[in-house]
């Protein structure tokens, strides 16, 4: 018996067809390389806007720059601490706009 979280053999290819590296307009493929396109594109722009309860309702604004920097920021916290590339990392946080912030290292 096979466990669910096991991975089952394949026989071939599941699909073929050109490289995803050389296919334009197919943009990043991992959170972190889909968070650098889009610092490239909208840096200055706002990202994200809200009335922040943990500082008495004052609206708080970030740029994709902003989100870019903290990225760049907890990625490097991560590699300090030892996390190599392929290492699950779990996130345990209220639903709150730094989500945003912590998860786009783990796809770089």
């Amino acid at each position: 018996m096979t466990h669910a979280l096991e991975p089952r053999p394949v026989a071939g290819p599941t699909f073929e067809g050109p490289s995803l590296d050389a296919t334009p307009g197919v943009g990043a493929l991992t959170l972190g390389g889909f968070l650098l396109d889009v610092v490239d594109r909208f840096g200055p722009n706002e990202a994200v806007v809200f009335d922040d309860p943990l500082l008495g309702g004052e609206i708080v604004r970030w740029t994709y720059d902003d989100l870019g920097r903290e990225a760049h920021r907890v990625g490097r916290a991560l590699v300090a601490a030892g996390v190599a590339p392929g290492e699950v990392v779990a996130i345990v946080m209220a639903n709150r706009p730094e989500v945003r912030r912590r998860l786009a290292p783990k796809g770089r």
